[in-house]
C-alpha cells in the first residue's frame, strides 16, 4: 500500500506543476504561481517546483522576490540534502539576479 501512496503522491505533484506550467505558458502568471506554490507546499525539497515559482515570478517582473526565493532554495538544498541547485535553478537565479540589478540601476537613474 506505502508504493501506491507514494505514486498517488507523485501524480498530484506532477499535475500542479503541469497546471503551473500550462498557466505560465499560457500568460496567466499570477494562476501560474498559485499553482506553483501548492507544488513548492506539497514537497518543499522538489527543486522542479521551485523552479516554476522563479519563472512566474520573472514572468511577472519580480525580480527581487525570484532572487531572495532561488536564494532560500539554495540554501535549503544545501542545508537539507547535501546538494547544489541544478544547472536549470542557477540559471534563472541568474536572470532573477541580472534583472533584480537592472531594477536597481533603472531606478537610481
Amino acid at each position: 500500500m506505502p508504493r501506491h501512496r507514494e505514486l498517488l503522491r507523485h501524480r498530484n505533484l506532477r499535475a500542479l506543476e503541469d497546471a503551473a506550467y500550462t498557466a505560465i505558458s499560457a500568460g496567466e502568471v499570477t494562476a501560474g504561481l498559485e499553482w506553483a506554490l501548492r507544488a513548492v507546499a506539497a514537497d518543499v525539497l522538489r527543486e522542479s517546483g521551485h523552479r516554476l515559482v522563479l519563472t512566474a515570478m520573472l514572468a511577472d517582473d519580480r525580480a527581487g522576490d525570484a532572487l531572495r526565493h532561488a536564494e532560500q532554495v539554495v540554501r535549503m538544498l544545501a542545508e537539507q540534502l547535501g546538494v547544489r541547485p541544478s544547472a536549470q535553478l542557477r540559471m534563472l537565479m541568474e536572470e532573477a539576479r541580472s534583472r533584480s540589478v537592472m531594477g536597481e540601476v533603472r531606478a537610481l537613474g
